[in-house]
């Protein structure tokens, strides 16, 4: 009985097991199946075995009228840029199979996969024992990847090193391998297989090693070749011989081992020395500064979607791709013509550069691009528009300052700022100093961009904070800020200072692109827009591989745009690039940005048609660039890029936008004029500003002070005298502890209540002026303009300027009623006269 209950009991623990076995087994088998339906996509990796060979030329496009229509791309009419559309060059060379001699076909399989022929795509034997290998490391290194795997892996596979990743890789092989035979696997991998030099394939490695098509390469050669695969940087006979020759004896042991040659054939390749010529092929003509900008966003757009850096490139040196790119064929040609004369640049020495972009404001695209001075001689050169960080300067100022602290409403073309030092040390130093050496005092946001005034800047800092203006850069795209970083030598870096944010003195500095892009927002609307360079890829049969789409995003306000539209107007219409004759023909504003010592010159400017910057400086960084020979570049490469645009009319001026009023204020207050204002001895003292409409004053300036001025005496009266003029003066608190000139200082005041005026060549309120304070003196050191008169009377100088009233509407005074008179009253007013009562 108890024998029975046990044999029961067993039975019953069997069944659980086998139970919940089955139900492992089928959990395995259905999440394999899930597995292997999301990692393969069929339809994608015969795309990419396609891609492989055939028609290898990449074709570029532009749009222009006389072309024709692409499908997906509205309103696009392409034309064939024919001069840009090569081959792959020394870089790729298809070879179909066969081409591709059998011994060269069997020392890859003999080193990479021995039973090539024999499996489904995975090599189970050979993959187990790599596992095991992984356990029990019984060997450095052993590769468990069929030749399948690797072009899976070479075509469109992933890089990291996981289990995950591994078995994806299986699962694509085995499919690959029920579609396609394994002489066209072997076609397509051996075409696209890694060789040294940026050489992909066998066809290229074969010209660039031994001058040869694969057809006439040696024993001992096909066996070099297979060599350099494993590690091009390790075993390419120009890196290192002794690896390459030790590398070549082992693939031609292994070819030896499974029968493929003969002992005496292996004998006499052993003993082959290697003749390298390194040929580089016939040399290609040099891509423009477009397309090579062009393929390198498309490699990159690639490996984004999937692609390893290898397929990216395969399939852009070879395969037959069709880029339709966003350029302006005109505006980059004439770029080219000016860029390329090197009569313009000779006169700066060697090592001098130039990069020049072209946007479109209103979506973005790249219209132009020009990485460098001279003609282009090569490809994959240094792009000084793209890959160059330098310091930007003042050309910072509009986007990380201004446009930030208008959209906010804390400023408005109306403020007025003090253009005096903001910091003094007890050496005697002050901080900052403006480009000129020269301080304004009292100056509006415009006249501070178009005289670049640092201390504005500043001011403008200390308003935002250094946070807030790192966030408006990084909205902005400018992501090369240092927030926070400790260098190699651990010293600690921040960009967030006063000196970078404020002066543009950034630690890496920015591209010429990343700056140029950030002026978007201003040029249209206030929008940000992405950049492309191509408008769409497809493969050589139309099937679409990339569109990227125009992105756009609100940075500003509309009004605040415009506002910063009108301020940057006034740098090329009477600032630091007055020397553009651009402007003449057509709406123009932008900003120079000059870096310390001014290595580095910038100018970012834009019409109602296009957004353009251009850098200039030394490769090596360390010399002064002299002149305006980015202002030359800019106007230069601009009027090109215009052409026939100059010639229309309805489109040549900035327009403003809905919701702003032009209001004339003075220009010392930022308050509506009062009658003091036009008798400032300066002259013209108002400025017509756009203002939103909550921002526009109602006051009227009390700044100006109206005083007597005696031409005799030269100076100021504090009471009128014969032959006396009046004029106003701009009141003001400022008080220095350095005697600095200020361009405003002789023409300011101050009440002097029951102080005496100071005579001599001074300010005449010096004497209320704390001790070892400064109301600033004129640039000649001479007799100040508002010193006290020399024929004042002692009796003026108790007397108090006073203020211009504002003028008030008079009052009516209230009518009053007629009263009606009594006549009774009339009668006894009289008898009162007679004493009668």
């Amino acid at each position: 009985m108890m024998q029975q209950k046990r044999n029961k009991g067993k039975r019953s623990i069997g069944r659980r097991i086998f139970t919940l076995g089955t139900i492992l087994l089928v959990s395995l088998i259905v999440g394999f199946s899930l597995f292997a339906a999301y990692a393969v996509d069929e339809e994608r990796d015969d795309a990419l075995l396609r891609a492989v060979g055939e028609d290898t030329f990449t074709r570029f496009y532009y749009h222009a009228p006389e072309g024709e229509s692409v499908e997906g791309l509205s309103g696009y009419r392409a034309v064939l840029w024919e001069e840009e559309c090569q081959g792959a060059g020394a870089e790729f060379v298809y070879t179909p199979l066969e081409d591709i001699p059998e011994t060269l076909q069997n020392a890859f399989i003999a080193i990479e996969d021995r039973r090539f022929y024999r499996h489904a795509g995975v090599d189970v034997l050979r993959t187990g024992k790599a596992v095991l290998n992984s356990v029990f490391h019984f060997a450095p290194r052993f590769g468990g990847s069929t030749i399948t795997q690797q072009l899976i892996k070479n075509i469109g596979g992933e890089r990291e090193q996981t289990a995950r990743r591994k078995l994806k890789e299986m699962l694509r092989a085995l499919s690959l391998e029920r579609r396609h035979d394994k002489k066209e696997i072997l076609e397509a991998y051996l075409n696209i297989v890694p060789m040294s030099e940026n050489r992909i394939g066998v066809g290229a490695a074969a010209r660039l090693y031994f001058g040869k098509t694969p057809s006439e390469l040696s024993l001992a050669e096909c066996a070099g070749i297979a060599a350099v695969t494993k590690a091009p940087a390790l075993y390419a006979p120009e890196k290192s011989m002794q690896k390459y020759l030790a590398r070549r004896a082992l693939v031609l042991g292994e070819m030896r081992a499974a029968d493929m040659i003969s002992e005496q054939a292996y004998e006499e390749a052993m003993a082959d020395t290697p003749v390298l010529v390194m040929d580089k092929g016939k040399e290609c003509t040099a891509r423009s500064w477009y397309t090579e900008t062009v393929l390198r966003d498309v490699e990159r757009d690639l490996i984004e979607k999937g692609y390893t850096q290898t397929a990216a490139k395969a399939l852009l040196a070879g395969g037959g791709l069709r880029i339709y790119t966003a350029v302006d064929i005109e505006a980059q040609r004439g770029a080219e013509r000016f860029f390329e004369n090197e009569e313009h640049f000779k006169a700066f020495g060697e090592g001098f550069s130039a990069s020049f972009v072209l946007l479109s404001p209103k979506d973005g695209n790249l219209c132009a691009i020009i990485g460098n001075t001279g003609r282009k001689k090569g490809n994959r050169l240094l792009n000084h528009a793209t890959d160059t960080l330098r310091a930007p300067g003042s050309a910072l100022k509009p986007i990380a300052l201004y446009a930030p602290a208008i959209d906010e409403g804390r400023i408005n073309e109306a403020t007025v700022f003090d253009d005096i030092p903001v910091s003094f040390r007890e050496d005697g130093s002050f901080w900052p100093n403006n480009a000129d050496g020269r301080f304004s005092g009292l100056i509006t946001p415009r006249d501070a961009l178009a005289r670049s005034k640092n201390t504005v800047a500043v001011s403008l800092y200390r308003m935002l904070g250094a946070e807030h203006i790192y966030a408006c850069l990084s909205r902005l795209g400018v992501d090369t800020v240092v927030r926070k970083e400790i260098s190699q030598n651990g010293k600690r870096l921040t960009d967030l200072a006063p000196a970078p944010l404020a002066l543009g003195e950034l630690t890496r500095g920015v591209t010429l692109l990343s700056l140029a892009r950030a002026y978007l927002p201003l040029a249209d609307e206030g929008r940000l827009h992405n950049v492309r360079s191509y408008l769409l890829v497809t493969d050589r049969y139309g099937t679409p591989l990339l569109s990227p789409e125009a992105e756009e995003a609100r940075i500003f306000k509309p009004t605040t745009a415009s506002v910063m539209t009108h301020l940057l107007r006034s740098v090329v219409e009477e600032g630091s690039a007055d020397a553009l004759s651009l402007p003449a023909l057509v709406d123009t504003a932008g900003k120079t940005g000059t870096s310390g010592g001014a290595r580095d010159r910038f100018f970012i400017g834009y019409t109602p048609y296009y957004l353009g910057g251009v850098w200039c400086g030394y490769e090596t960084g360390g010399r002064a660039v002299e002149g305006d020979i980015h202002l030359r570049a800019f106007d230069a490469a601009m009027k090109e890029a215009h052409g026939p645009m100059l010639l229309k009319t309805e489109e040549k001026h900035f327009t403003m936008a809905r919701g702003l009023r032009a209001v004339r204020v003075c220009a010392d207050s930022g308050l509506l004029p009062s009658g003091a204002c036009a008798l400032d001895p300066r002259g013209e003292r108002t400025r017509i500003v756009w203002l939103e409409e909550g921002d526009v004053p109602t006051a009227r300036c009390r700044t100006h002070v109206l005083y007597h001025y005696s031409d005799e005496g030269k100076g100021i009266l504090l009471s009128p005298m014969p032959g006396a003029r009046q004029i106003s003066l701009v009141r003001t608190e400022r008080e220095l502890p350095l005697d600095l000139y200020v361009e405003d200082a002789e023409y300011t005041c101050r009440p002097l209540g029951d102080v005496a005026p100071a005579g001599g060549d001074r300010l005449f309120y010096a004497a209320l002026l704390p001790q070892d304070r400064y109301g600033g003196h004129p640039e000649s050191e001479g007799r100040p303009f508002n010193a006290l008169a020399r024929n004042a009377e002692a009796s003026d100088r108790q007397i108090k300027p006073r203020p211009i009233p504002e003028k008030k509407p008079e009052k009516k005074a209230p009518e009053r009623k007629k009263e009606r008179k009594n006549p009774l009253d009339a009668l006894l007013k009289r008898f009162r006269r007679f004493g009668i009562k």
